[in-house]
């Protein structure tokens, strides 16, 4: 076997393996979303779905849903973080330094 036989096996297992777990995702994610139907006010479900969707690059979707989060529970730590962390990578620099405020203000250090 030549370098570039095991080079391109090696891509091909990654991909595979990218592959598996896109579609692994994709079915945390229908499994969250139905749990997010069937218990609306639970932000538990609502943060691992946002969770799910910004770690694989949907951050206007996981910004909707942590804006979400916060319409049923301001103070939520989580869906605070999450959206300052969005808006930060969005450059939306203001943005976030306010929610860091709001964090600091909620969590009792200022």
């Amino acid at each position: 076997m030549t370098d570039l036989d095991e080079i391109n096996q090696i891509l091909a297992k990654s991909r595979e393996l990218y592959d598996k777990g896109m579609m692994i995702l994709n079915e945390g994610n229908l499994l969250l979303n139905d749990g997010i139907d069937k218990y609306p006010t639970n932000t538990a479900l609502r943060l691992a779905l946002a969770a799910h969707l910004s770690s694989s690059g949907n951050l206007t979707s996981a910004k909707e849903i942590y804006e979400t989060v916060l319409q049923i529970n301001p103070n939520d730590y989580f869906a605070l973080t999450g959206l300052a962390v969005i808006n930060f990578e969005q450059r939306g620099f203001s943005d976030a330094v306010e929610l860091a405020k709001k964090i600091i203000k909620y969590q009792g250090y200022s």
